[in-house]
């Protein structure tokens, strides 16, 4: 018997200009609206933080709005990555290795839609793959082949901000990393860099919880000149390339299945199992890309243990995946930047 399944709305928006549209404070009904706050935009690199409507959010704060709730549930610390599948130390330089298991902060949400009684977990970070850098034969332009296929975070959660409005209300996200000055003594001579910044909307207009991401530049070595193969993997990790997307984990032991389901070039969509093909077996390796579909207007995956069902609907074409973090998780790629071209 077939499962009838409540979905989980997300609208996913890449913001090309820097900029995140605010919501005006609640104000009383009876006072007139001051005409300066037709002003929308902020610019995220400067003036958010300076911006006396978003204010630090406390643990438990939950936007309402429309027969929809957005609770914010504070900071955890980020899973450790671990190596897995095939691929051991065979392919992997001693650097990569002990950077294996790099966590952070990241924040914790809970949505709730009180029509349907559905309630589900999340994090949202963003995440990248190393670059897999070779001339000729390598990650570039034309084709996604990372390093490995573990996912490790970009950047951790550095504050989170609240702001309510009448009719919607939002939580900003600033992720930022400690980018080292010095190599002799890097925890000590280190700055601040602002990587990522994430604006969650809830509206009583809208039926979607709206994610808009802004990403700043990718560090990398930028090099000039040819280099060898063996000389990307011996770089540091903020020197090599790096393929980033976006990853929302599912908590409440949400599993996938291995099933995604993806619309092919805006038509019907297309039911995926990871590492499965219909005309031929597929060998489990490290080259997570097989399982990287083009996401015109959407991508779905289930849950196989309740009648959850998760939809991402991005604002242009991506490449997506889903379930390759322990079958809980979307991904979609956001940017990517590389020192060579494949």
């Amino acid at each position: 018997m077939n499962k009838k399944y409540i979905s989980f709305p997300v609208r996913f928006d890449l913001d090309e200009d820097r900029h995140v549209y605010i919501i005006k404070k609640k104000e009383s009904t009876d006072k007139p609206k001051s005409l300066t706050q037709a002003n929308s935009a902020v610019d995220v690199d400067t003036s958010v933080a300076k911006d006396p409507n978003f204010l630090p959010a406390s643990l438990g704060q939950t936007l309402k709005y429309g027969g929809k709730e957005l609770k914010y549930l504070g900071l955890v610390q980020g899973e450790k990555t671990s190596i897995s599948r095939t691929q051991t130390a065979s392919n992997l330089t001693s650097e990569i290795e002990e950077e294996m298991g790099q966590t952070g902060a990241v924040c914790k949400f809970e949505y709730k839609d009180t029509v349907t009684g559905l309630t589900q977990k999340f994090i949202m970070t963003p995440r990248y793959y190393q670059s897999a850098e070779a001339k000729d034969d390598g990650d570039g332009l034309y084709e996604f082949r990372p390093l490995t296929g573990i996912s490790k975070l970009y950047s951790q959660v550095d504050k989170v901000e609240a702001k309510e409005g009448d009719h919607s209300g939002q939580f900003l996200i600033t992720f930022q990393q400690k980018e080292a000055t010095n190599d002799t003594d890097p925890e000590n001579n280190h700055v601040a860099v602002r990587r990522v910044v994430a604006a969650v909307e809830l509206s009583e207009i809208s039926d979607f919880m709206k994610f808009e991401v802004t990403l700043n530049e990718i560090p990398i070595g930028n090099y000039k000149g040819e280099k060898s193969k063996a000389f990307f993997q011996k770089q540091k990790d903020a020197e090599r390339g790096k393929d980033i997307v976006i990853d929302w984990e599912f908590l409440d032991n949400f599993d996938t299945d291995s099933k995604l389901w993806y619309n092919s070039n805006g038509l019907d969509m297309h039911q995926k199992k990871l590492w499965s093909r219909k005309d031929y077996q597929v060998v489990e390796t490290d080259n997570v890309a097989s399982n990287f579909y083009p996401v015109t207007s959407a991508i779905v995956i289930r849950d196989k243990n309740s009648n959850k069902q998760v939809t991402i609907m991005p604002d242009r074409p991506q490449s997506g995946s889903a379930g390759l973090r322990g079958n809980k998780n979307i991904e979609l790629m956001q940017n990517r930047r590389h020192n060579i071209n494949d």
